[in-house]
């Protein structure tokens, strides 16, 4: 009898649930996550030849610093599932290679945004500061 990984996985995050509670919800989604075939996908860096830039391009480029968020396109070949991807990454790291043969490459390394709730001073819905509401208690 022949069993799918994906029903053991099932199997042992469904029994280790009740023992570890929000750990193994946590563990299961990562389990899943690594069964998924088809993964989105994502870049994860990017890399340019200075010399390949104009000069505006190269003012752009030399300007993002960590913690920026860019937007990279990219079009594939006609016929392939994505056709085109489009993503907001934030800047996670940044590497310059300088050498005789390939000239000034920088390579930016990158995560997917995350956004979070903002927090908005005297805003009439969470609330006003020094104010009898639910942000003060």
């Amino acid at each position: 009898m022949e069993v799918s990984m994906s029903v053991v996985i099932q199997a042992l995050i469904g029994a280790a649930a009740g023992a570890f509670g929000a750990y193994v919800a946590i563990r299961s989604d990562l389990a899943l996550y690594l069964l998924d075939p088809n993964p989105e996908p994502r870049f994860t860096s990017l890399n340019t030849a200075f010399a390949m830039l104009s000069s505006a391009q190269r003012d752009t480029v030399a300007v993002i610093d960590i913690g920026d968020t860019i937007t990279i396109e990219k079009s594939f070949a006609p016929n392939t599932n994505p056709a085109s991807l489009a993503q907001s990454l934030s800047i996670e790291g940044i590497e310059h290679s300088i050498n005789v043969n390939n000239g000034h490459i920088v390579t930016y390394y990158t995560s997917p945004v995350i956004v979070l709730n903002e927090l908005i001073l005297d805003d009439p819905s969470f609330g006003i500061i020094n104010a009898d509401n639910a942000v003060q208690g």
